[in-house]
């Protein structure tokens, strides 16, 4: 493996091209880079010698969008097989692993980020030619050599292992597969008749994605596929095979569906992380990088997309999972306790305080601190949170004493926080300040490889929890499945399989099973129709939609709370135990700032004690 700012182990003892595959290119090693761009992600390649420049403007190599990069960020330069990256002056700096630097190497397995986007450096490329299919023997010794290669020179291969069933139709394989692997694979047959591929310089998450491609071109598909990878999951072949055997006879099997794709479940201290799509296995994999780094996380995504089991596992393959991790949702404190719940509060500190409390930086001393829905905090506290963030150091309300706290922090939000800079709504350094890596979550609708995957295993667990024997889901409900958008994304698919594993009495979950927890589809537009109905009447005499009239009492009820406070938003939504956003968003929707001003511009302005007088939220 090539070290930074050192020599190529490789040069020592020199492998033909053809051997070194996508390795070597014109004696060269070829590189790219794997870009997370909010929702997206991608591959770009490095040239095989030269530059590549990154940044916002329109003749760069690598254009990105995020606000927070320069015109021209950064650039990478690849002579000799070693890389090299230089900081251009950048308005926010690049870093690479946490480490800001204006230049320095570069090694497979580096993590760059420029703003809130994150590149990994990767290694390899693709080709594909004719080959001969190997025998169990033949296989074998091909293996051992490709083994002991990748132990000699610090690299990673993986073994796949196909069930084909018993109808395989070998000459049809040989054409399907011709194109979609690479001249460094090996193929071979095992002594069962099992599929082999062994796959030389490729990890997990691209063997991940590898796998679920020639087994969605294979027709008709087999039924189980498994993977195992060198070094971490075995040592020689026999194993390797074993462990892929193990890995594809342990996929759950009641619920069809649950095997239609390859998929990974990870265990994060109590809680398991189901991955069958390919982007979302390289984000674990990142994931797994960034933790073990002191740097602070962004998680962004939208509401059940999985943010607190990115914090869970970045807490759980760090060196500080032996200390708490301490979860905390933004939006869901009241405004008179924020300060308390995040910084602690001293006994009598106010009306209610009988004895001292530590806050959630306390709590999370030698662990991680994961604060959900951080843009729902006020601008006042997002002051005072930048200043723990940056002494780690806190004072607890009505305290004197600052109490140093060894924490990390790890932040989500499903709000564009970059858009909420841009409107004034978040402070710009708490948010350069909290994302010294991203991380992106797609929304499970750009997830269709986990969607049967998931069904699957979230049916299995509810039939488990309820005392009910496993069902299966029919075709027809997997199809009705892949096409609902879930807009409530994982924790929404979560819940209607609970639904499922009571309310259905059949063993096998089929399509109207779906549409009524869901909604039929319409025809024309493919969208649910659940709570449609057709247009209503006038209501009789002395009678109004409910709605209504409870709309005109919280309407009544918030012109009271603001007349009372002298229009102060923050006191009138702590009068009635309202979040402040949410009272906020009900005045714009009753259109009630203006008519509050008018009101109270007669009116004395309320006491202030326990307040902020002048702040953020003050009209």
């Amino acid at each position: 493996m090539s070290k930074p700012g050192g020599v190529d182990e490789t040069q020592s003892d020199p492998l033909p091209t053809e051997q070194l595959g996508t390795v070597s290119f014109a004696g060269g090693r070829a590189y790219s880079l794997l870009v997370f761009e909010r929702d997206a992600s991608w591959s770009i390649p490095l040239p095989l010698e030269g530059k590549m420049r990154i940044g916002r403007a329109p003749d760069v190599e690598l254009r990105l969008s995020d606000r927070g990069v320069s015109a021209r960020h950064a650039e990478i330069t690849v002579v000799g097989g070693h890389l090299l990256i230089q900081d251009l002056k950048s308005t926010n700096g690049t870093r690479v692993n946490g480490r800001r630097i204006e230049r320095g190497p570069l090694a497979p397995g580096d993590l760059v980020t420029v703003a809130a986007v994150t590149m990994v450096v990767r290694a390899g490329g693709k080709s594909a030619l004719g080959r001969e299919w190997l025998t169990w023997p033949e296989f074998r010794t091909r293996s051992a050599a490709e083994i002991d290669r990748a132990q000699r020179y610090q690299r990673v291969l993986t073994v796949a292992c196909f069930d084909l069933g018993r109808a395989a139709d070998r000459d049809k394989l040989e054409v399907t597969l011709e194109p979609l692997i690479r001249a460094m694979d090996v193929v071979g047959l095992s002594e069962r008749g099992e599929l082999l591929l062994l796959m030389p310089e490729i990890d997990a998450d691209d063997a991940f994605a590898a796998i679920g491609r020639i087994r969605e071109s294979i027709d008709p598909a087999p039924p189980r596929i498994g993977f195992a990878c060198f070094p971490t999951d075995a040592g020689d072949i026999d194993a390797l095979v074993e462990q892929a055997r193990a890995a594809r006879l342990g996929a759950p099997t009641s619920s069809s569906g649950a095997v239609q794709r390859p998929f990974r479940v990870f265990e994060l201290g109590g809680q398991t992380a189901v991955v069958a799509d390919a982007a979302m296995l390289r984000i674990y994999s990142m994931v797994a990088n960034l933790a073990r780094s002191p740097i602070p996380v962004l998680v962004h995504g939208e509401t059940g997309t999985g943010k607190e089991l990115i914090a869970r596992a970045i807490h759980h393959w760090s060196d500080r999972s032996g200390g708490p991790l301490v979860a905390l949702n933004c939006a869901a404190l009241a405004a008179s306790l924020i300060d308390s719940e995040l910084f602690g509060h001293e006994k009598g500190a106010f009306t209610g305080a009988v004895t001292s409390h530590p806050g959630a930086f306390e709590r999370a001393d030698k662990g991680t601190l994961f604060l959900d829905e951080i843009g729902e905090l006020p601008l006042g506290v997002q002051a005072k949170l930048l200043r723990v963030l940056e002494t780690k150091r806190v004072i607890r309300v009505g305290g004197r004493v600052e109490i140093a706290s060894d924490f990390r922090v790890v932040a989500a939000s499903n709000r564009d926080l970059d858009a909420e800079v841009q409107q004034g709504r978040f402070r710009q350094d708490l948010f350069y300040r909290l994302s010294g890596a991203a991380v992106w979550l797609p929304p499970l609708r750009k997830r269709p490889a986990e969607l049967a995957a998931l069904a699957g295993i979230f049916l299995d667990s509810a039939c488990r929890d309820a005392g009910r024997t496993s069902k299966l889901l029919s075709p027809g409900a997997l199809e009705a499945i892949e096409r609902h958008e879930w807009p409530g994304n994982v924790r929404e698919l979560r819940n209607t399989m609970e639904y499922l594993a009571t309310a259905v009495v059949a063993d096998v979950v089929e399509a109207p099973d779906i549409a009524a927890r869901l909604g039929p589809r319409d025809p024309q537009t493919g969208a649910s129709t659940a709570g449609a109905t057709t247009e209503p009447g006038p209501p009789p005499a002395g009678f109004r939609p409910l709605y209504e009239e409870l709309a005109e009492i919280e309407r009544t009820r918030m012109e009271a709370a603001l007349a009372e406070t002298g229009g102060n938003q923050t006191r009138a939504a702590a009068l009635l135990a309202v979040p402040l956003r949410t009272f906020q968003d009900k005045m714009k929707e009753y259109g009630l700032g203006g008519r509050a001003r008018r009101r109270t511009a007669a009116q004395p302005p309320a006491p202030t004690r326990g307040a902020n007088p002048g702040g953020d939220d003050d009209v």
